[in-house]
């Protein structure tokens, strides 16, 4: 048996450039993603998280190639832009939820840094426990964003608002910077229909910690 087990994240009139956030965490647009379904049901058996379990159960040889379809976090672009398309192609796919993000204006502790480094008002920033300082000399600075956020999930001694904040004040944004928050998530209502409508809705923890960060009651 082959599996394929495909993680999305898409972005309308995608382009790198203008993330305010991380582009690193985008894999295509809505038109490329709609090539990709059609290639995966011309190709695959689409199967939902139940029928890959299944499959997995079975001792018989299995000689078809299976394709199981993700998406993480709960962003509004997977119901604006991948929804209808999973639904008028009648492909299955699941939807793994940070429920704290859903329906409040929080932005995560993901998107933050990634705010932070694109609006750094320093060419050289460092925090106390780095052993070396971050030099931002590039124009595009995706590979410092993957570099901090390295960092920052390294270091299990502080809570992640608190490495946010020393790194909102080692950065020293412009005093009058607004972080965009709104409508980043999608809705109860939004995934009660998607839920309605054959995809499955499970669960990504509430706010999408680093779980060996966390104590064994939390």
């Amino acid at each position: 048996m082959t599996e394929w087990i495909i993680l999305f994240q898409l972005s309308s009139n995608w382009d790198p450039t203008k993330s305010q956030f991380s582009p690193n965490v985008f894999s295509c647009d809505e038109y490329v993603f709609e090539q990709h379904l059609k290639f995966y049901k011309s190709n695959f058996d689409v199967v939902t998280i139940e029928e890959l379990n299944a499959l997995s159960q079975n001792k018989k040889k299995l000689s078809n190639r299976y394709a199981l379809i993700t998406f993480d976090d709960g962003y509004m672009d997977n119901y604006k832009l991948a929804y209808p398309l999973l639904k008028k192609h009648l492909v299955p796919a699941t939807f793994f939820i940070a429920t704290d993000f859903i329906e409040k204006n929080i932005i995560p502790w993901w998107d933050e840094i990634a705010f932070l480094i694109q609006n750094c008002n320093q060419e050289i920033l460092q925090l106390s426990n780095w052993k070396s300082p971050i030099l931002l000399t590039a124009k595009s600075k995706n590979e410092y964003i993957k570099k901090v956020l390295q960092l920052i999930k390294l270091d299990s001694s502080k809570t992640m608002n608190e490495k946010n904040n020393k790194l909102k004040t080692a950065s020293n944004l412009d005093a009058d910077y607004l972080m965009p928050h709104k409508d980043l998530f999608m809705t109860w209502e939004m995934l009660k229909e998607m839920q309605d409508n054959g995809m499955r809705i499970d669960s990504q923890s509430c706010s999408h910690s680093i779980m060996s960060h966390l104590s064994i009651e939390e």
